[in-house]
């Protein structure tokens, strides 16, 4: 087994991995096992200069993958410093590390605890310049002292194009790992925040990895064929808007037409003054049709609510909607529905305080770091995702759109296809209806919601392998319809797409679909974590939104309570759909 290796733990010498986007140098050093005094005290003073160090203090069991295991340590590493000694410099294990550092793509520093006494280093360092920490006569003034100033400035250099390098390398492996599945991917601004990193490479450091230059190619790709079909989408809208300004033209023409023949008349009238009043009549009633026109959509709006929207609320909203006295009572897990029946139905949250964010290390860099949130007052959340059923009766008084794709679907099944601006459409009609504050929920109640009271991967627990009885993911019914690249779930959830809603298991709240079916928009815009809370961009229309929850083709690791995705406030998919909240009154 090996005498010189770095293991991975931060009090015995190893990386924190709290919060990635530390300023801290991750630095991994490899010693012989005689040199141990050496490195503890080079890993000591590193450690007082703010860099975040990994060395190894135990031997490595007999039966311990122990390459696969340091490969993963070099690989997070951003710079790797070789203890270099008569000892380790014949090390096959040295050699070895060598070699994984500079297939990685690694800065390597070579430094010297004592002469060498005529053992050859690997040759892959030979070329490199050594940092001597000991009173070398070839190099004047040298010792531990100026030794750890020569490799602190080399540390010091280039540190961020190395973090990123490190980052980057991290992503690709777990997306090569994984298969190479599209949806792990680099997207938007990420992709050409990497090719301008690999195209500013410092002239000392490393090359990028050819596994690098793949994710980012393979990225740039895949976000070419969407910004395609997204470019394809625009230009039909924008036909169908020339033919409707095409259409305004042809009536503006048929107007000049109008007046041209009122003017004919009046000439020809003249001498007559019953003629000339009915001309003049004809003229007022053009006139009061061009105001009309100009104002048609004012008019249109009140048209609509006194034939359609308010005949419609005073019958199936008014009377069912919870007086102030009842909305005062509602304890938690209490269910109420405020019309008739094709609104949703919805369940009281209670007040509480929870970690927000990602507790288990899984996940992306925008779940860290986890912060404590406090819910000042109970709140009412859909207890399913709103329906197709309860869509459609926006959509039958013309106060919401009809999405793609939900004709002919079952009125049971989450409605998808609606864009963010869309969703907030429908909860304005229900507050108009209501009379009560309906709304998207924040990313804080929608994460409360589905933790639901736990502090685990998902509201059933830690073992993914039970989520089809709980979730409608990418699983083993969807891996026959999907590249073989795809990730899917060894279990069965019974669907090939979206599910009725309730299909399966609740949270500890009464709540369903929170993990899988489709993904749901939440109001805020999309932004980083801070060590405390989380703070709101300022809002805009056009910022990203949050989507949370995970869809029916979404591999497990996206429907975690604490995973959080985005897009643009008009983007349509057919597993984005949303779910809602109700604000209530002080108790």
């Amino acid at each position: 087994m090996p005498d010189s290796v770095g293991v991975r733990a931060m009090t015995d010498g190893g990386y924190d991995a709290t919060n990635r986007k530390t300023s801290r140098l991750r630095v991994f050093i490899s010693y012989s096992r005689d040199d141990l005094y050496f490195a503890d005290q080079l890993a000591a003073a590193l450690g007082l200069h703010n860099f975040e160090v990994a060395i190894d203090r135990h031997r490595i069991s007999g039966g311990e993958d122990w390459q696969s295991r340091l490969s993963e340590l070099i690989r997070d590493a951003d710079t790797v410093v070789f203890v270099l000694s008569s000892s380790s410099a014949g090390s096959d294990i040295c050699k070895w590390e060598v070699e994984q550092a500079l297939r990685l793509g690694k800065r390597i520093i070579p430094v010297l605890c004592r002469p060498l006494e005529g053992v050859n280093p690997p040759p892959r360092l030979a070329g490199l310049n050594y940092i001597f920490f000991y009173p070398e006569p070839r190099s004047p003034g040298s010792g531990f002292g100026s030794g750890l100033v020569g490799l602190v400035k080399a540390l010091n250099t280039e540190i961020e194009w190395l973090r990123e390098h490190t980052r980057l390398l991290q992503r690709a492996a777990e997306w090569d790992a994984g298969g190479r599945p599209s949806n792990r991917l680099l997207s938007g601004g990420d992709i050409d925040e990497a090719k301008s990193w690999a195209a500013t490479r410092p002239k000392d450091a490393p090359q990028p990895t050819d596994l690098h230059l793949d994710f980012i190619r393979a990225s740039e790709e895949a976000e070419n064929q969407r910004l395609n079909a997204e470019r394809q989408r625009l230009e039909l809208m924008a036909a169908a808007q020339d033919e409707r300004e095409k259409a305004l033209e042809r009536e503006k023409v048929a107007l000049l037409q109008v007046e041209n023949a009122l003017r004919q008349a009046q000439a020809a009238a003249r001498n007559r003054q019953r003629a000339q009043n009915a001309i003049w009549v004809l003229f007022a009633c053009i006139i009061a049709g061009l105001v009309g026109w100009i104002n048609q959509a004012a008019l249109k709006e009140q048209w609509q609510w006194y034939t359609v929207l308010r005949p419609y609320m005073l019958a199936k909203f008014k009377p069912y909607v919870l007086t102030a006295h009842a909305e005062g009572v509602l304890q938690p897990a209490k269910a109420f529905r405020e019309c008739e029946a094709k609104c949703p139905e919805m369940i009281v949250v209670p007040a509480g305080r929870f970690a927000m964010g990602s507790l288990n290390e899984l996940g992306s860099e925008d779940e860290r770091p986890a912060h404590n949130v406090t819910m000042t007052r109970p709140f009412a959340i859909g207890k399913y995702e709103v329906t197709v059923d309860e869509w459609n009766a926006c959509v039958s008084v013309g106060a919401c759109p009809s999405p793609p794709g939900t004709q002919g679907a079952t009125p049971r099944a989450p409605v998808a296809n609606v864009s963010w601006g869309e969703a907030r459409l429908y909860v304005a009609w229900l507050s108009r209806m209501t009379g009560k504050e309906y709304r998207l929920l924040t990313e804080r109640e929608w994460e409360y919601s589905a933790r639901a009271n736990t502090t685990t991967t998902y509201s059933f627990g830690d073992d993914s392998s039970l989520i089809c009885r709980f979730a409608n993911i990418a699983d083993a019914t969807l891996r026959r319809s999907v590249p073989p690249s795809w990730q899917t779930a060894d279990c069965s959830d019974g669907h090939l797409g979206v599910a009725p809603v309730g299909s399966y298991q609740p949270n500890s709240f009464g709540l369903y679909d929170l993990h899988g079916n489709v993904w749901e928009w939440v109001e805020d815009c999309y932004g980083p974590y801070n060590e405390t809370d989380y703070a709101l961009p300022l809002p805009s229309d056009s910022c990203p939104r949050v989507l949370r929850g995970g869809g029916f083709d979404s591999v497990p690791d996206l429907a975690r309570s604490s995973n959080r995705n985005w897009a643009g406030p008009g983007t349509r998919q057919d597993a984005y759909g949303f779910r809602v909240a109700r604000t209530l009154a002080r108790q």
